[in-house]
């Protein structure tokens, strides 16, 4: 690598010179003034016409999220809806249910949106309301099941945590493992107890 070089500006710089006499060596102490004067400044003025060279903007940037009903999508004007967030990754379309996950003990709810349950209705209904729908995609290759949870305790034993107005319900990690490492947590649980597969699913 090659030295990098600093510039020094606006210091003094000390030298020290050794000179060699007959009274031995002295040490001379010289003062070169490196110093320069400050640039002049410069006004400047910046004039801001709020009113001059006015668009559009995209009409999707006055959306919202979980609105109450279709009537707050158009009293609201709203012109996107989303239909998303965690719940939305595990819902199953068929069951209208969604897994909490480790949110609330794997356990599976019944999910509405604009007090719609079925995507495809929240679909009709947005745009019944003059909106646009946004839409989460569930790629995962598990989903909620109809009703239950994954990890019951009367079928893998004694776990760390439970719900504590569904004591059957687990969190999925046993007194003998200290940390969450997936699936593997209960020895022998099946997958199926956990969700039913997505190709089962749309079958």
């Amino acid at each position: 690598m090659f030295p990098r070089f600093r510039p020094v500006t606006g210091l003094f710089l000390v030298l020290f010179v050794a000179n060699i006499s007959s009274a031995g060596p002295q040490v001379e102490n010289l003062l070169i003034d490196q110093s320069t004067s400050a640039p002049a400044t410069t006004s400047v003025n910046v004039t801001i016409d709020a009113l001059t060279n006015r668009h559009s903007i995209s009409t999707y940037v006055y959306g919202g999220a979980y609105p109450k009903d279709t009537p707050t999508i158009s009293d609201g004007g709203l012109t996107v809806v989303r239909w998303g967030g965690n719940a939305t990754s595990r819902y199953n379309w068929k069951t209208f249910t969604y897994n909490a996950a480790n949110d609330w003990y794997f356990e599976d709810f019944g999910y509405s949106e604009i007090g719609d349950t079925d995507s495809a209705k929240y679909i009709q209904d947005v745009k019944g309301a003059g909106s646009n729908p946004l839409m989460t995609m569930v790629m995962l290759p598990w989903v909620a099941k109809g009703s239950g949870w994954s990890f019951s305790v009367s079928k893998y034993g004694a776990q760390c945590s439970t719900d504590p107005y569904n004591h059957d319900a687990g969190n999925g990690v046993n007194f003998l493992i200290t940390h969450d490492i997936g699936l593997a947590q209960i020895p022998g649980a099946n997958q199926h107890s956990i969700a039913l597969k997505l190709l089962a699913a749309v079958e």
